[in-house]
């Protein structure tokens, strides 16, 4: 039977589970940007001209907690001409295992996660030149973290989660830049905590994301090019925290010939693209109380042949 809490406990409550959904929101983060097309806005489903796939694996080391992340995250996606119409669907995993410590007391902390999506994206020319493209999505999603040895009772020994979002899109775009927009809410979605045998549930809030994306080129045959990408959110943390716009993700790639370089959010990034295929390892270290914590990301993608002729991505 869910009890009602006392104050004090009330605002620890809110701050552990603030934070548990921000770490869990920060994994998304340690994607580059551009990895998943359709990681922030499923119109993108399609937006090759053909069929294409990406794969993205992140390893994350948090030197502080002495924890390790490991993300696995794929998609797929194809235009069907005779509908004129993108169609995508996603997959993710990840796991977390490792030590923390909360003032002078150590606990371990082990969780996993999945989520499954599909998307519909169809596509209106515009002159020829510009591409509107509404969408929609469904994504489904699982989660669980567990706590040993917890230095307070207050705290919560384990917290789980299911979910089922719907995400309605918008994108337009030429060869050059695009403009997209995204509004992702709950169908059904609680966060299940247990503390000291007492449980409850925390809801999972809407978010609105916003997307820009511009390639500055002399001539379209030129070898150099700068391709700046950034995305921001506008939403509910918690109940308490409301974010106004926040930079939730962004990339800076410059290319010359096929190699690329630049950074994103997940870090410094290298790499080698071509109109169908695109690698790119990026990685990110630093200091933090005598501990170093690191990122570490790599990035596939892969354009199919459509009717003998390869599509080509245009971010």
């Amino acid at each position: 039977m869910k009890q009602k809490m006392k104050h004090p406990r009330n605002c620890t409550l809110g701050t552990v589970l603030a934070v548990f959904l921000m770490v869990h929101a920060s994994r998304a983060q340690h994607v580059p940007l551009g990895a998943l097309p359709m990681q922030f806005n499923s119109s993108f489903a399609g937006e090759s001209g053909a069929s294409r796939l990406n794969h993205n694996l992140s390893v994350q080391t948090s030197g502080t907690h002495v924890v390790t992340q490991v993300l696995n995250y794929a998609s797929y996606d194809q235009f069907v001409p005779q509908i004129r119409t993108g169609v995508g669907a996603s997959v993710s995993y990840s796991n977390e295992a490792g030590n923390a410590r909360m003032s002078q007391s150590a606990f371990a902390t082990e969780g996993s996660a999945y989520s499954v999506s599909l998307a519909v994206a169809p596509k209106l020319s515009m002159k020829g030149k510009y591409t509107l493209s509404p969408s929609v999505e469904v994504l489904y999603g699982r989660y669980q973290s567990e706590y040993n040895n917890w230095p307070t009772a207050e705290l919560p020994q384990k917290i789980e989660g299911e979910r089922l979002l719907g995400r309605a899109s918008l994108l337009f775009n030429s060869q050059k830049w695009y403009v997209g927009a995204s509004y992702l809410a709950p169908l059904s979605s609680t966060t299940r905590y247990r503390i000291a045998g007492i449980s409850g549930v925390d809801p999972l809030p809407p978010s609105f994301y916003w997307q820009f994306g511009y390639t500055f080129q002399r001539r379209p045959e030129s070898k150099f090019s700068v391709t700046p990408q950034v995305v921001f959110r506008t939403g509910w943390v918690t109940n308490q925290l409301f974010e106004r716009f926040r930079l939730t993700a962004f990339m800076l790639n410059l290319r010359y010939g096929k190699f690329v370089w630049g950074v994103n959010n997940a870090g410094f990034h290298v790499g080698f693209q071509s109109a169908r295929m695109r690698l790119i390892i990026s990685q990110f270290a630093s200091r933090d109380f005598e501990r170093t914590s690191y990122v570490g990301s790599l990035s596939f993608r892969y354009v199919f042949k459509q009717n003998g002729e390869a599509g080509q991505a245009k971010w």
